[in-house]
């Protein structure tokens, strides 16, 4: 089946579209942005420590999952690429991908309530304690983070949380233990999504453009694919260092 469509929708205005040229040009495209939000989580991965309460082995175990995903699917989509109308499939595949991110992000809807109320009490209550006491000898101002284990000068750990209006022994920064176990799951299984449709790409790809354009143009058509995908990271660290700078609450 060379036409090109889904199911029933295949009509005579999509036929233009079936050469391997509009394919290089469309997954091109798709190529850049899979990359992009592949790399865009690794480059969060201090914001969800700080936001989420993850500890680094929790956050390892989340990036893991990602490869675990593609591990699962690699081998028998690899060996069954010819079996498949791999166009379709690839598009599958990237809207997986997409709905990957979506799935990371729920975690900050779900409890975005918790999240805001609690940097709102941890800056209404912490936030002048915490400046007058950072506050040099000289009159200038040292800036501290309300997040973390705040070590201020003259200050011993408890009575820096003290300030902070937190019990001794209980962490400073985090959401209910609750939230952070449902928080990890989702963040997981969105990565395992992730790992899932990435998996076809390669051996996919190679396969179509082989059997659909000239041996001469083979390296051309996937050169354009591969270099597409090396700016995803370029693109994704530039992405993580704008929307890093936004507040919790994204306003």
């Amino acid at each position: 089946d060379t036409r090109c469509g889904f199911w029933i929708c295949q009509t005579p205005l999509l036929q233009p579209f079936a050469r391997i040229e509009c394919f290089t040009g469309f997954y091109s495209v798709a190529a850049l942005i899979t990359s992009t939000l592949n790399v865009y989580v690794n480059s969060q991965i201090t914001t969800l420590e700080r936001q989420f309460g993850f500890s680094s082995s929790q956050t390892g175990l989340i990036m893991a999952a990602n490869d675990v995903g593609f591990l699962v699917c690699v081998l028998f989509l690899s060996y069954s690429a010819s079996k498949f109308h791999i166009p379709r499939s690839l598009g599958v595949a990237c809207t997986i991908f997409g709905f990957s991110g979506l799935v990371c992000c729920l975690p900050f809807f779900l409890f975005r309530s918790s999240i805001v109320a609690m940097v709102s009490t941890a800056s209404s209550t912490g936030t002048d304690n915490i400046t007058s006491a950072a506050s040099g000898v000289d009159g200038s101002s040292k800036s501290s983070g309300v997040f973390g284990d705040l070590c201020l000068p003259n200050k011993t750990f408890e009575q820096t949380s003290d300030s902070l209006g937190v019990a001794p022994g209980e962490p400073i920064r985090g959401l209910p233990s609750h939230a952070v176990t449902v928080s990890l799951a989702t963040i997981f299984m969105g990565m395992m999504l992730q790992g899932f449709g990435k998996s076809p790409r390669h051996s996919f790809v190679v396969t179509y453009v082989d059997d659909n354009a000239g041996k001469t143009n083979t390296g051309f058509y996937m050169g354009i694919i591969i270099a597409c995908g090396i700016f995803g990271p370029t693109l994704a660290y530039a992405l993580g260092g704008i929307f890093s700078r936004m507040f919790v609450t994204l306003e």
